[in-house]
């Protein structure tokens, strides 16, 4: 696992960040696999075979002083449960936590992760990355491709090409 974040303190207090002393690792396989509504296999027979998924949890936590974030890029796909919608591989989690302030607006960097994770070019860069500089020289590289407009109304047909 590659961690780019900064996460303060492993699972035990032996020191090591890759500890797993203490987690119940087996909460995290399926039993049995879950019936899939209609809805859901017709999503999931939209995904590319080999299809892996980005999973972007954020929140409050009212005993954190500051926030903490985290992005992982897992060594290969697994499968956490019911955590995506539809049973597919997660390759990539980005959690992010923080104390409740109105000044702060977690779901909206969660969008902004969810975004640059949707765009196969970010997404490639992720897979590629082997430091944290790596990956934020591909989010400057994203943003100066990138144009962002004010808030306002504006008629889709005007801005999306045809």
């Amino acid at each position: 696992n590659t961690n780019y974040g900064a996460v303060d303190a492993p699972p035990c207090d032996c020191g090591d960040v890759d500890c797993t002393v203490g987690l119940d690792t087996t909460a995290l396989e399926d039993d049995a696999p879950k019936q899939l509504t209609r809805d859901e296999k017709d999503l999931l027979n939209k995904i590319p075979v080999g299809a892996e998924a980005t999973t972007v949890l954020v929140g409050t936590a009212d005993f954190l002083k500051a926030p903490v974030m985290a992005f992982v890029r897992l060594t290969e796909g697994r499968s956490l449960g019911n955590l995506t919608e539809v049973p597919i591989p997660v390759r990539f989690l980005f959690v992010l936590l923080g104390p409740e302030d109105e000044s702060n607006n977690y779901h909206e960097i969660g969008r902004a992760i969810a975004t640059l994770m949707a765009d196969p070019v970010f997404h490639e860069a992720a897979y590629r990355a082997e430091s944290r500089q790596d990956l934020l020289t591909s989010i400057e590289e994203f943003l100066e491709d990138s144009l962002v407009l004010p808030r306002g109304k504006y008629d889709k047909d005007l801005l999306l090409p045809a």
